[in-house]
């Protein structure tokens, strides 16, 4: 398996699984020439964009095992990954009780993400990373500096991670591992192989190393607004909230992020309605998401106007308190008018956020098909958040002809001839059927086993065309879809 950043022949290949990297394939080969070697290579396109989102989240994440974590590309260098992490251990003994355990919480952790991760507890922070990148994921382990020295040694350059143009010059001397690298002269590296190699030779050996450089914590954008006077009046909250609202936008801007979701807190007065609130009843909490991460503040203050006049306040609200998530921009939100799309998926989304603000989540849901034995059953409705409808394909055209699709939710009976035919909207031109759907010993319903229906196409001669069955159970004609 091989990541890639665009699916092109000579697109270079960036990270390789072990099994590639023991079958021949090396970091920095074209894509077509690494097809051409090994015929069973899947690759997977994965954008810039996308990887610094989910490496930024994981970042944060490490967060909670030590203050201090810094991202291993953040440095450069012929060892920088997209995926490495220093995260420093010191003075987290007494929650953890030993390096180890803290190892196996942060491999274990990383693991229930569905991540293969590898954890290395040493003290030269480039050597550790060498010997993560050879290792089998789900490792964790803590090397004293002997140890940590002898398994970096050990590890080939290739398995490293490194570049295949800084390999390649070296293994023609047979400089295939760490330790052989670090047994050449430092001086003479820079002249025979350019400062890229001698920086490697640095990196790993036992000089001085640059200090962990952490990660700054970031606090979310957050504003507090006073209500004065108190109201429980939807209108006279959105003006206050309107403050909150850009105060937090413009702290996410500050940091060219924009909001992926806001978390409100009413503070409501003590007595209400015809009683007194306890300390748990005065705070309201709710959440918006808009239909993508967006830092435009009418379409924020919109949404929360439809979710605060959807609320019954039990007293009125003395203090507002709201507070952001911030994400990195994607690469569509930065586009030019000049260059986007005619059709504006954005438009959709928005008006299905608006919907959910207004009456709910659960009241945006989808279609999804299901086996199932009888057709009213083959369809459920299932939540979904408002950002997640895709709305990529092209725009249809409009196509003189089209006829609507109606599909009863539940069949409709029709009424009977004398010739025992249903009564349709206009006479039938043509029949087709019967073809015959019965019960049997797979149903579940007491009557399952004497369920049998005749399935009929009705083409009746004003153009319509309907899928009505025969129930012989119930002894009757029903509708069960029509086209026209």
């Amino acid at each position: 398996m091989a990541v890639v950043a665009e699916d092109s022949p000579e697109s270079p290949l960036l990270e390789l699984s072990a099994q590639a990297l023991e079958r021949g394939l090396r970091p920095g080969l074209r894509l077509g020439a690494a097809r051409n070697a090994d015929l069973e290579l899947r690759t997977g396109v994965v954008s810039a964009a996308d990887a610094a989102a989910f490496a930024e989240e994981l970042a944060t994440d490490l967060g909670t095992f030590s203050p201090r974590v810094e991202a291993c590309a953040d440095r450069g260098g012929p060892l920088a990954i997209v995926g490495g992490y220093f995260v420093d251990p010191r003075g987290l003994e007494g929650l953890y009780g030993d390096s180890q355990r803290w190892a196996s919480a942060i491999e274990g952790y990383l693991r229930g993400r569905g991540l293969a991760a590898v954890v290395v507890v040493g003290h030269q922070a480039q050597r550790c990373l060498a010997v993560a990148r050879a290792s089998s994921p789900g490792t964790a382990v803590v090397l004293d500096p002997d140890a940590e020295r002898r398994a970096a040694a050990a590890v080939s350059l290739r398995r490293a991670g490194i570049a295949e143009r800084i390999c390649e010059p070296l293994a023609r001397l047979g400089v295939t591992s760490v330790g052989d690298l670090l047994e050449l002269p430092a001086g003479e590296l820079r002249t025979r192989f350019g400062p890229e190699v001698a920086e490697l030779h640095r990196l790993l050996g036992d000089g001085a190393q640059l200090p962990l450089q952490p990660r700054s914590i970031a606090l979310p954008p957050r504003a507090t607004v006073a209500v004065e006077p108190s109201t429980a009046d939807a209108s006279r909250l959105v003006f206050h909230l309107k403050r909150a609202v850009d105060r937090v936008i413009d702290q996410a801007a500050a940091d060219h992020r924009v909001l992926a979701r806001m978390e409100l807190e009413l503070a409501l007065e003590r007595y209400g309605r015809g009683r007194t609130l306890d300390s748990s009843e005065r705070h309201l909490r709710c959440t918006l998401e808009p239909a993508s991460p967006s830092r435009d503040g009418r379409q924020w203050v919109e949404l929360w106007r439809l979710r605060l006049a959807s609320l019954r306040l039990p007293a009125p609200v003395e203090g507002i308190t709201l507070e952001g998530v911030p994400v990195s921009p994607e690469e569509e939100q930065l586009a030019t008018a000049a260059v986007a799309p005619t059709r504006d998926p954005r438009a959709a989304h928005e008006a299905l956020a608006r919907v959910a603000a207004a009456f709910g989540p659960e009241s945006v849901v989808r279609l999804r098909a299901r086996d199932a034995h009888l057709p009213e059953a083959s369809l459920r409705l299932e939540p979904i958040e408002p950002g997640a409808m895709r709305f990529d394909g092209p725009a249809p055209e409009a196509t003189e002809g089209w006829s609507a699709l109606r599909r009863m939710v539940r069949p409709e009976r029709l009424p009977t001839d004398a010739e025992g035919w249903p009564v349709c909207d206009a006479p039938i031109a043509e029949r087709s059927g019967p073809h015959r759907i019965s019960g049997g010993w797979w149903g579940r319903a007491p009557d399952a086993a004497t369920l049998t229906r005749d399935y009929w196409y009705l083409h009746l001669e004003d153009g319509q065309l309907w899928w009505v069955f025969r129930d012989r159970v119930r002894d009757g004609w029903f509708l069960q879809a029509r086209v026209g």
